[in-house]
């Protein structure tokens, strides 16, 4: 996770081993190197993975309103794991949005039976 500032655009033919295609905006050059990044660690860019709507995909908004750009993403070599990426809405004086993955994790418990119990972490 984390404020990459990197605007990664729509994923290229060689590219969706790490994104799909739910990308938001025009790749700039630190959303090259993230994505050169992702490839070359076998990472996957999350936000891409999930359909929202155009108003719930921006995490950043210029000063004066005009500009509205995804620039924050969750990275995992695990993508089965995530459930959904949030990006939420919350009133407070930033120009960032907090963006929330949802993931399912397996939690081993040793008892008579030996089942594996899934739980929903937020």
């Amino acid at each position: 996770m984390g404020d990459f500032n990197a605007k990664i655009g729509q994923p290229r033919a060689d590219e969706y081993l790490i994104m799909k295609s739910n990308g938001y905006g025009e790749r700039n050059d630190r959303g090259q190197r993230l994505i050169d990044f992702a490839l070359e660690n076998k990472i996957a860019i999350l936000n891409t993975y999930f359909k929202r709507k155009l108003n719930r995909t921006w995490t950043w908004r210029s000063p004066n309103g005009e500009y509205k750009n995804e620039i924050d993403y969750i990275l995992s070599n695990r993508p089965g794991m995530v459930q959904n990426i949030d990006v939420l809405n919350l009133n407070f004086s930033s120009d960032h949005r907090p963006v929330r993955a949802t993931i399912t994790m397996s939690k081993i418990k040793k008892n008579r039976t030996g089942f594996k119990n899934k739980q929903t972490v937020h």
